[in-house]
């Protein structure tokens, strides 16, 4: 059995999302993205269909790595010119080049914790000296939102034999790996946020992750 497999339900993805959120999710995901520099280089890590593809297709040069090829399949219909779309496990992802973004939609709520420590290590490897990191996820605020994100732990779970199953304090597992935030908005009473971040720099330089 494949852990965090979204195949299963590639086909109805977008539809659930609609159906619970409406646009909340994309305007999330997409609200940092208009203001990327031409110049980055970007990496999205489960994209996902792509339906932020839209929004970078100004940057120079953009690798989409999702794990589902079902949801991939569906991406590359809507990848621009500039996206290189690549198949495979973030885990088991490797590239000599750093980038200068590192976008995250809703990709670091299906792991356990000891698994996100290392997905974050790695993000930070591969982050430029000034990259950025672009997380849109979701947070307990309310207890409207704690029931509804159950619920959907509990579908995914099934759906989807995701690894995690609760909700992980995202932000706060973010800034002890080496990470600050610059900037956040956040949408839904505050249960769906964005959020950007950037590596701490000491004054000798990076302050490794830990």
């Amino acid at each position: 059995m494949k852990a965090n497999d979204f195949d299963r339900i590639a086909w109805c993805y977008d539809f659930l999302v609609r159906m619970v959120f409406g646009t909340r999710l994309d305007r999330a995901s997409s609200h940092f993205l208009v203001n990327l520099r031409t110049s980055a280089r970007v990496l999205i890590l489960g994209g996902g269909t792509g339906k932020l593809m839209k929004n970078i297709a100004h940057v120079h040069e953009v690798v989409y790595l999702e794990k589902s090829s079902k949801m991939l399949e569906k991406a590359k219909k809507r990848s621009p010119a500039n996206v290189k779309m690549l198949h495979g496990d973030f885990i088991a992802f490797e590239e000599s080049k750093s980038f200068d973004v590192v976008i995250c939609p809703f990709f670091l709520d299906v792991f356990l914790p000891h698994e996100l420590r290392e997905v974050l290590k790695k993000i930070h490897a591969l982050l430029s000296l000034e990259g950025q990191v672009i997380v849109t996820d979701f947070q307990r605020t309310t207890w409207w939102s704690k029931q509804l994100i159950s619920l959907m732990y509990l579908f995914f779970s099934k759906a989807a034999h995701l690894s995690g199953s609760r909700l992980l304090s995202i932000h706060e597992m973010m800034l002890h790996q080496g990470f600050e935030e610059i900037h956040h908005v956040s949408y839904q009473d505050g249960m769906v946020f964005s959020k950007s971040y950037q590596k701490i720099l000491s004054g000798n330089g990076i302050l490794e992750a830990h």
